[in-house]
C-alpha cells in the first residue's frame, strides 16, 4: 500500500511511533489474552476512529478551505461563461445570440444524468472534479 502524501491541513498522528515505540509483538506479549487484545484493540479503534473524524470534519469547515472552494467555484463558473460567449454572437441592441448547435447539446446534457453521458462528457466532469479533489488535497 502506498503512503498518501497528505494535505497541510491534515490531522497529524498524535501518536507517533519515535514516541509510542511499542511494537505489534510486545502487545502482544503484553495483553497474551487474543480476545480482551481484540477488545482493547476495537475499543482504542472505536475512540481515535472519531477524534480523527471530528479533526478531518473541522478542516474541511475551515474558512480557508472554504474561500477556496468558493474560488474554484467561480474560476470554473466564469470559465464556461467566457467559453459560452466566445462562441454565440453579440447583437446590435446588447443581446446575445447562442448558436443553435450548443442549445441542442446543451439542453441534452441537462436532461441526462451523469450515468448516461457518453465517456467523454464524463471525462470532461471528472477533470472539473479533479480541481477540487487536488484543491482539498493542499494543492493550490
Amino acid at each position: 500500500m502506498s503512503k498518501t502524501i497528505e494535505p497541510s491541513w491534515w490531522p497529524k498522528n498524535p501518536y507517533p511511533q519515535d514516541v509510542f515505540t511499542m511494537t505489534d509483538a510486545q502487545y502482544a506479549e503484553a495483553i497474551p489474552d487474543h480476545d480482551l487484545r481484540t477488545a482493547i484493540s476495537g475499543y482504542n479503534g472505536r475512540h481515535f476512529w472519531d477524534i480523527a473524524a471530528q479533526a478531518v470534519y473541522d478542516a474541511l469547515l475551515s474558512d480557508d478551505l472554504r474561500e477556496r472552494l468558493a474560488a474554484l467555484c467561480h474560476d470554473q463558473w466564469s470559465g464556461w461563461g467566457v467559453y459560452q460567449f466566445s462562441i454565440g454572437v453579440f447583437n446590435g441592441d446588447g443581446t446575445w445570440t447562442m448558436p443553435a448547435w450548443a442549445v441542442r447539446r446543451w439542453l441534452r446534457q441537462m436532461n441526462t444524468s451523469y450515468a448516461e453521458l457518453s465517456e467523454e462528457e464524463r471525462d470532461s466532469d471528472r477533470k472539473e472534479a479533479d480541481k477540487f479533489i487536488k484543491l482539498i488535497g493542499g494543492e493550490q
